[in-house]
This record gives structure tokens, sequence and C-alpha cells, in this order.
């Protein structure tokens, strides 16, 4: 069995007897552990992880917000909210970065590579050699 197998079946352990919407909560979290996002990035990854819709990601991002898991401050940078994890809500949801499937991370991958792009933080002679170091 490949390390990136024996990742996905303890991810999946770590679910067993959990509904749906706790794996889903979880994933979102694995995405925010990984890199702060704005709700667009958030919103375009899960879509392609889990075919969210943007209404229930708000909804899903408010949940974890009120119980301290989640935090979003402004980046002055781009001028919008960005989220990302805390650390009690990183533990209780994940054990570090270590397990989270290669599925998740390259989703992730994707979009941060796309917003450098958009904000011309990189060129496109760069972004061939970053994409195949995924």
């Amino acid at each position: 069995m490949t390390v990136e197998r024996q990742r996905l079946v303890a991810w999946e352990k770590t679910a067993r007897g959990k509904g749906l919407r706790w794996r889903i909560l979880r994933d979102v979290v694995a995405c925010l552990r990984l890199h702060w996002m704005t709700f667009e990035e958030l919103s375009h990854v899960m879509l392609k992880l889990r075919g969210l819709t943007r209404n229930k990601i708000r909804e899903m991002l408010a949940e974890l917000q009120e119980t301290g898991d989640l935090d979003h401050v402004l980046d002055k940078r781009i001028g919008r909210w960005v989220y990302g994890t805390t650390l009690q809500g990183a533990g209780f949801w994940i054990n570090g970065t270590v397990g989270i499937p290669a599925g998740i991370v390259e989703a992730v991958q994707i979009m941060r590579h796309a917003r450098a792009l958009e904000l011309g933080e990189m060129d496109e002679s760069d972004s061939e050699k970053k994409m195949s170091g995924l």
C-alpha cells in the first residue's frame, strides 16, 4: 500500500461513524489549514472537491466561526477578507498537515497558483516550473 493510499485510508477512518456534514466541515478546515483563502477561493476548491454551493459554504463558515475553529482577517494587500483556522480548531478537526490527502492539497495548490497569476505575482515562465512541482 502506498503512502498516499495509507493517508487516504487514515483520513476516512477518522470519519467513521460521523455524518457527511462533519466530513465536509473537516475538509473545509483542512483546506484553510494549508493556506489562508478568500471566500471565492474556498468556494472554488470546495466546488471541485464536494460540489458545494456558495450558500452552503457560507453557512459552514459561519458555523465554524461560531465555534471558534475559524478566524478571518482583512488582507490589506488584496482588500478582501481571508479565512484560516485557529490552532484550537485545527487541533480538533485534524492533527497537523501530514495526514491531509493529496486531492485536497492539490486543489489548494492549484487555487493558490491561479491567484498568484491573477495578482501578477508570478509570470508565465515561473508557472510552468511551479506546476511541474505539484
